[in-house]
């Protein structure tokens, strides 16, 4: 594919993608997380159940291989170690970024305002979008594996400052079923230690 053709399929993608999740409110997935990194070049594999809504709420249940939990409200984050009993805090905006893609495409930014894009794999059935921020932020690049027909994410990875991926699989989503506010609360129980942390800066 020529540079012209792969910058109209990438427009061409990203409109469809944007349009898809402009249209959406929340979505509800199992997950499969993998994380390489210079310290486990062969991934970290972790298992769960997530749901986000927009503005900026995130329930990310890790079940193997050790039970966790990531809440956020769209105002504060919460990880929940049980194991530890051990509970960290602290204050994001909309523009946090946790191990998905998924939090900027359920959030109010555009994809092509906030991004260079570039495309891969647009004549088959799953391409590929790689999103470089055009001002300085807390990641290198995000990508989304995307079903070309529908514009549906069905992967997302994140390269951070530091050369570490995390790369997310999808299965059984679910979309707009109507999750209640609850959702997206943590409240410590008693006896769980809670960590004040600073507020992420890009």
């Amino acid at each position: 594919m020529g540079a012209a053709a792969s910058a109209d399929c990438a427009a061409a993608l990203t409109a469809r993608v944007q349009a898809r999740y402009d249209r959406m409110r929340e979505l509800e997935a199992r997950f499969t997380q993998r994380t390489v990194s210079a310290l486990s070049p062969a991934g970290d594999v972790t298992t769960g159940h997530v749901a986000l809504a927009k503005p900026g709420r995130m329930r990310w249940s890790y079940e193997t291989p050790e039970p966790s939990l990531v809440v956020s409200d769209g105002a504060t984050l919460w990880i929940y170690d049980p194991a530890a009993r051990e509970a960290q805090k602290l204050t994001v905006g909309e523009q946090f970024l946790s191990g998905a893609a998924f939090q900027f495409l359920l959030g109010s930014g555009r994809i092509a305002d906030s991004f260079r894009v570039r495309a891969e794999g647009c004549e088959t059935q799953r391409a590929r979008l790689t999103l470089t921020p055009r001002v300085d932020a807390t990641y290198q690049s995000l990508e989304l594996g995307v079903d070309t027909a529908s514009g549906e994410a069905r992967s997302t990875a994140v390269v951070d400052l530091f050369g570490n991926r995390t790369e997310v699989e999808f299965n059984e989503l679910h979309y707009d079923r109507g999750l209640d506010a609850s959702t997206f609360r943590f409240t410590p129980e008693p006896g769980v230690r809670v960590i004040e942390l600073a507020a992420p800066t890009s």
